[in-house]
């Protein structure tokens, strides 16, 4: 849908509802400097949507402040890892509110190796996304139980807890 011969350098919203794509922004997308003054991005009705960023767009998100993803039928994953020798966490430094909502194939934030990073989040919501298995990327072995997914492991507890009197509300419904 964007390409790399097309630019809004002043953009600050964008939503984008019932686009038939399967991706919006090319994989290979290299100058992302139309994407650093966004602040609102929502995203909803996007059936054939897989994906929403590349790791390399998403750190180009600085100030992104608002991401709302909704009904997005086909969504694996929000942010897809390019290139497994990745070093350096992603961090969304302005996010203050996150909601997905009907994601019915959404299994996990980010799957890669780098730790996302949330410092000013707000605001979580997650609503009737049944598969969601949490923002880690793989299941952990608990007591001998295999395949045991947890929603936040060590390390994002660990900056949940560092960051606990920011956040205001913490939502989640995974049932209709």
């Amino acid at each position: 849908m964007v390409s790399m011969q097309v630019e809004f350098p002043n953009l600050e919203q964008l939503t984008l509802s019932c686009i038939n794509v399967s991706m919006i922004w090319q994989a290979t997308l290299t100058t992302l400097s139309w994407v650093e003054n966004l602040t609102e991005l929502i995203i909803e009705g996007c059936d054939n949507l897989e994906y929403l960023f590349s790791s390399s767009m998403a750190r180009g998100l600085v100030k992104l402040k608002y991401l709302h993803l909704n009904q997005c039928k086909r969504m694996k994953e929000v942010i897809f890892e390019e290139d497994e020798e990745e070093k350096g966490n992603l961090i969304f430094p302005q996010l203050i509110n996150l909601l997905m909502k009907n994601l019915g194939n959404l299994t996990r934030f980010y799957s890669g190796n780098c730790i996302v990073e949330f410092p000013y989040l707000k605001e979580l919501r997650i609503f009737n996304c049944p598969e969601f298995k949490g923002f880690t990327p793989k299941a952990v072995d608990i007591d001998d139980r295999n395949d045991i997914h947890v929603l936040f492991n060590e390390q994002v507890i660990k900056f949940i807890s560092y960051i606990f009197a920011c956040i205001i509300m913490i939502e989640f419904n995974f049932w209709n």
